[in-house]
């Protein structure tokens, strides 16, 4: 399935076309984003970005999960500008911090591309643990510098149990 909204096109494409008919069927979803390229030689054309990517590394997210959460946040740090800072966490049992608020210069991109290549699979899920220390991140950040977009994204396969279990509670 393709949608067109204004100048971002959306892809998605499912693991398998069946489901098992009883139920309890676990299904992935890859889904592609595609923007067009923007001129920036007039300068900037958005407030800078402060970014906290959470990665979910239990055992669950083991292999080709985990590394494909890694691939993720450098295809992100690669395309973030000067005036963007990102903080990368990572949680399972415990949560650690690898990069916190670090702009996205030429030695912050590679500082956090480095941070990532020892991540490996450990322990449990404890997905609300991971989210806080991301919000924590990015508020740190936000008490330094005013007029940023402010985001969390965690990548998790939102198997969460430690911690807060209800996922209603963890968005709330």
């Amino acid at each position: 399935m393709i949608e067109k909204n204004h100048r971002i096109t959306v892809a998605a494409t499912p693991d398998r076309h069946l489901v098992w008919d009883r139920g309890e069927s676990v299904r992935y979803i890859v889904v592609q984003l595609g923007v067009p390229a923007v001129d920036r030689s007039s300068g900037p054309t958005r407030l800078p970005l402060n970014l906290s990517m959470v990665i979910d590394a239990s055992g669950s997210m083991a292999g080709e999960n985990l590394e494909a959460a890694k691939s993720a946040v450098v295809g992100i740090a690669d395309r973030l500008s000067d005036q963007d800072t990102l903080s990368i966490v990572s949680f399972a049992d415990d949560v650690v911090t690898h990069l916190d608020g670090v702009p996205m210069s030429a030695p912050g991109r590679q500082l956090a591309k480095g941070s990532l290549q020892p991540l490996t699979t450990r322990g449990s899920t404890d997905l609300s643990s991971g989210w806080l220390k991301g919000a924590e991140c990015v508020a740190t950040v936000m008490e330094r510098a005013t007029g940023l977009h402010s985001r969390v994204i965690v990548l998790s396969d939102g198997h969460a149990n430690r911690g807060i279990l209800d996922l209603t509670e963890i968005g709330a």
